[in-house]
């Protein structure tokens, strides 16, 4: 995927329906609510993915390797949204290598969520 060039937030409804085009053709909707069962799933996915990235996670040094781990509606269109698994990073160098750890968790996919890897859009500003 590649990173923000710009940000179009759209609000359909109300504030808790927010919609961000992340990058072009691509949406989240951080703020709209999820079953209870996504969440447990989330719980799992995000304690294992933490210990994962504290093992194999190397920044480039001097750079700012600041990233979060996000759970979020998003998906190709806005009424296409599902349960998402999102790294937020600074660059795109630790994007690529976020990225590639990410393919390497096979296990991610038995949970059924999309996972991705994007730039933090204010690093682009």
């Amino acid at each position: 995927m590649s990173s923000v060039s710009s940000i179009d937030t759209t609000a359909i409804d109300s504030p808790e329906n927010e919609v961000t085009e992340l990058f072009r053709g691509f949406y989240a909707a951080p703020k709209i609510k999820m079953e209870p069962n996504h969440l447990e799933a989330w719980v799992k996915i995000k304690e294992r993915l933490q210990n994962t990235l504290q093992n194999t996670y190397r920044p480039k040094p001097g750079m700012d390797s600041t990233m979060s781990l996000e759970f979020m509606m998003a998906g190709q269109s806005q009424e296409s949204m599902q349960p998402a698994v999102i790294l937020v990073c600074c660059s795109d160098a630790h994007r690529k290598q976020l990225k590639k750890i990410l393919r390497a968790q096979t296990w991610i996919a038995e949970y059924g969520y999309p996972c991705l890897v994007v730039v933090d859009p204010l690093r682009a500003l």
